[in-house]
């Protein structure tokens, strides 16, 4: 038990010390802030003759604490090494345009049909196509009947008439 009022007085030792250590410090650091504000660079019209640089903690200029060489870059001529090849551009894209002098008609070519046999009647012939029966103005295959005779039958397909025997 008396280990443990020990340990208990300990921490609250250590608390107090932690704690007036900190206040310390706070306190350092508020004071020397009040003479001026320190790590904040002045504004440029307010500088010394150091153009536009801040004065080092040790007091010095910069030149002086440092030696400084000023290089200007005249590598303009050189290659960039970070560029891309021009070999290794796309080509820009022309498109090919050519008049055209004639036109050239596409070859229609007629659906595969066969005429398996004509029915004849004066006013309403038929024909029989595959399966079909079709009379003048059905359609099959995409086609559209336009004549029967009693040999033929003219079908117009895709705006071009063909004809087609009974075989």
């Amino acid at each position: 038990m008396a280990e443990s009022i020990d340990k208990a007085k300990k921490e609250k030792v250590m608390v107090a010390v932690l704690l007036v250590v900190f206040l310390l410090m706070a306190g350092r650091a508020f004071l020397k802030n009040q003479g001026g504000e320190r790590g904040v660079v002045p504004p440029a019209e307010e500088l010394p003759d150091n153009e536009h640089a801040a004065p080092l903690p040790s007091g010095k200029k910069v030149d002086d604490a440092l030696p400084v060489r000023v290089v200007k870059f005249e590598g303009a001529q050189f290659r960039d090494p970070m560029a891309i090849p021009e070999a290794l551009l796309p080509k820009p894209f022309e498109p090919v345009i050519e008049e055209v002098k004639e036109k050239i008609e596409a070859v229609i070519v007629p659906p595969n049909i066969i005429i398996n046999g004509i029915i004849w009647k004066e006013g309403r012939p038929m024909a029989i196509i595959g399966d079909s029966i079709v009379e003048i103005g059905g359609e099959i295959y995409g086609a559209t009947i336009e004549d029967i005779k009693k040999n033929r039958v003219d079908i117009m397909y895709k705006g071009k008439t063909f004809e087609f025997m009974i075989e």
